[in-house]
This record gives structure tokens, sequence and C-alpha cells, in this order.
């Protein structure tokens, strides 16, 4: 199994909307191939950041799913801009 962690920072005007996207990718997310675990959270005190942990079944599966269940997920959701 293989597992990860990503935070990242956003806006404090942003939480609801950033909520909202974590609730959509999570569900997304929790149904890729090879999926054990997705558990999204706010990490409380400081900036405005939230966290998320995944875990998959095996190294080929992350590898085929990672870039498009993490990057264009998030971008699509209006979670990353450029």
């Amino acid at each position: 199994m293989l597992s990860f962690i990503v935070r990242m920072t956003f806006d404090q005007a942003d939480r609801d909307d950033v909520g909202e996207i974590l609730c959509h990718l999570t569900a997304a997310s929790r149904q890729e191939p090879g999926c054990v675990s997705y558990i999204p959270h706010f990490v409380e005190g400081g900036a405005a950041r939230f966290s998320f942990t995944s875990s998959m079944s095996t190294r080929r599966l992350w590898t085929i799913t990672a870039d498009r269940r993490i990057f264009i997920n998030m971008q699509s959701a209006g979670c990353i801009r450029r």
C-alpha cells in the first residue's frame, strides 16, 4: 500500500467553497481503482489550510491515477488556480 499526505493553504474567505470542493473530490477519489482511503480535513489554527491523506493499494494503481485524481480534479474543481 502507498500512502501520501497533501497540504494546501487557501484564502480564509474561500473556506466554504474549499469545503464543497473537498466533498466532491472525496467522493470522486474514493471511486478510483485501488483507492483504499481518502481522508480530507481542515487544519486548525494559523493559516487557512486543509490536508488530505490518500492510500492506494499498489504503486502501479497510484501511478495510473495520481495525475488525474489529484491535480486535474483539483484544478477543474477550482482548487488550483493559474
